[in-house]
C-alpha cells in the first residue's frame, strides 16, 4: 500500500479575486479531474499565471483516516477565503494516538512534504498546519504581513504562554534557503532519534544552550550584539530567525479562557480514550462561545472558577501532605 495518496487534492476559496479569474478556482484536485472548460495539457500553467498573481495564500496539511473527520468536517469548511489548501491523505492506519508507531511515521512523511512544499514556493509565504484546527478571524494578509513585520522567516504558534516552546502543528514561513536547511536538519534528527516527534526535535534545536553557544560566536563574527538580539539563533543553522505567532493563535495548551476574538483555536490537548471525540467537543464549545460573544464568555469563565479553585486547593493540601 502507497504510503500517501495524492488525493487529498488542493482547494481553493477564491476571496476577493477578479470575478472573471473566480470561476476557474472552484474546486481542483491532484487527480485526474479537472473542470471541463479547461484543457488538460494547459490547466497547470493557468495555475501558476493565477498563483503568480497572488491570489491566495496556501496551506498545507496532511492527515491519516483516523483524522479524515476533522480535515473534513472542521478544518477545511472553516478556511476563509483567499486561501489554498493543500491536502495530502496519508494511508496510515490506527488511531493516530501521540507518539504510537502510526503518529511517528506519520510525523516523519510531514516533514518530507513541508521540504517538498518549500523547494515548490521559492520565495513565497506558505502556512503549514495540523487539521484538528478551526479557524476564525484570518485572512491571507495577516500571515503575509505578520512575516513582513516580525523580520523574521519562520513564525510558529507557541505551545504556553508559560514556556518558550513552540507549536510546530501551525506556523508560517517564507521559502527561503536557511527554512529549507532548517527543516532538513530537523528531519536528519528524526533518522537518529526514532522514538520522537518533530516538535521535540524543533524546540530542541531552537532553544538548547549548544546552538545559543554557536550562533553568538556568529553574532560576534557579523555585527555583533545586535544580531544575537534580532533572533539569530537555531539549530546550528544561525541565518534561521523566529518568533511566535500572536496569542490570537490559540491553542488548548494556552489555558482558559480563550481570546474573544480569536484567528484559529488548535484542539492541541486531549486527555484518555476517543481524542477525535474530545477534539469535537471542544470545537463545538469554542464555536459557542465565539458565536455568543461577551457574556457567554464570561460565563465560560465564571462556570469553571470552582473548579479550579478545587484543584488549587487539592494541590495545596497535596504539598502540605508530603512536604
Amino acid at each position: 500500500m502507497s504510503a500517501q495518496k495524492r488525493g487529498g487534492g488542493a482547494h481553493s476559496k477564491t476571496g476577493t479575486l477578479n470575478p472573471l479569474l473566480a470561476p476557474l478556482l472552484i474546486h481542483r484536485t491532484r487527480g485526474p479531474h479537472v473542470p471541463a472548460f479547461l484543457p488538460r495539457g494547459n490547466f497547470s500553467s493557468v495555475f501558476e499565471i493565477l498563483r503568480y498573481l497572488r491570489w491566495g495564500v496556501r496551506i498545507y496539511c496532511c492527515y491519516t483516516p483516523a483524522h479524515e473527520v476533522l480535515f473534513r468536517e472542521v478544518f477545511l469548511p472553516s478556511v476563509p477565503s483567499g486561501f489554498d489548501v493543500r491536502s495530502t491523505a496519508l494511508s496510515i492506519g490506527g488511531p493516530g494516538d501521540y507518539l504510537s508507531a502510526e503518529f511517528l511515521e506519520c510525523i516523519r512523511k510531514k516533514i518530507d512534504l513541508v521540504l517538498g512544499s518549500i523547494e515548490e514556493n521559492r520565495g513565497d509565504v506558505i502556512l503549514w498546519s495540523d487539521v484538528d484546527i478551526r479557524f476564525f478571524q484570518l485572512v491571507p494578509e495577516d500571515l503575509e504581513r505578520a512575516v513582513e513585520s516580525s523580520g523574521k522567516k519562520i513564525l510558529f504558534q507557541r505551545e504556553s504562554p508559560r514556556m518558550d516552546d513552540v507549536n510546530t502543528g501551525f506556523f508560517v514561513c517564507r521559502c527561503v534557503t536557511p527554512v529549507l536547511d532548517f527543516f532538513q536538519a530537523v528531519r536528519t534528527e528524526l533518522d537518529h532519534f526514532p522514538a520522537e516527534n518533530e516538535q521535540m526535535v524543533v524546540n530542541r534545536l531552537l532553544q538548547n544552550e549548544e546552538c545559543k553557544m554557536e550562533n553568538a560566536e556568529w553574532g560576534r563574527r557579523k555585527g555583533g550584539a545586535k544580531e544575537i538580539e534580532k533572533g539569530n539563533r537555531g539549530g546550528g543553522n544561525p541565518s534561521i530567525t523566529w518568533g511566535y505567532l500572536p496569542q490570537s493563535f490559540y491553542a488548548r495548551t494556552h489555558g482558559w479562557p480563550p481570546p474573544l476574538h480569536p484567528a484559529i483555536y488548535h484542539a492541541n490537548y486531549t486527555k484518555g480514550a476517543d481524542a477525535i471525540g474530545q477534539k469535537l467537543a471542544q470545537f463545538r464549545e469554542i464555536e459557542s462561545l465565539v458565536q455568543g460573544g461577551i457574556w457567554f464568555w464570561l460565563w465560560s469563565v465564571a462556570m469553571r472558577i470552582p473548579k479550579k479553585i478545587f484543584r488549587l486547593l487539592m494541590a495545596k493540601l497535596s504539598s502540605h501532605r508530603y512536604a
